[in-house]
């Protein structure tokens, strides 16, 4: 076995491990990314509601 084939070895685990540490930090990020996404939905909700409710105040 040469040098360069015990290196790479050694180094393998490595790239595997900073993958998945990797693809588990998006996914970590996207989950994220998704409830804040649904917070906003819920806050836009609650202004149309209170606009609706100011608006049929000044209509009346």
């Amino acid at each position: 076995m040469t040098s360069v084939q015990l290196l790479a070895q050694h180094a393998l685990p490595q790239r595997k491990k900073g993958k998945v540490k990797e693809r588990d930090e998006c996914a970590e990020i996207l989950k994220k990314i998704r409830q804040r996404e649904a917070e906003i939905m819920q806050i836009q909700t609650k202004i149309i509601h209170l606009y609706e409710e100011l608006y049929k105040k000044d209509t009346v």
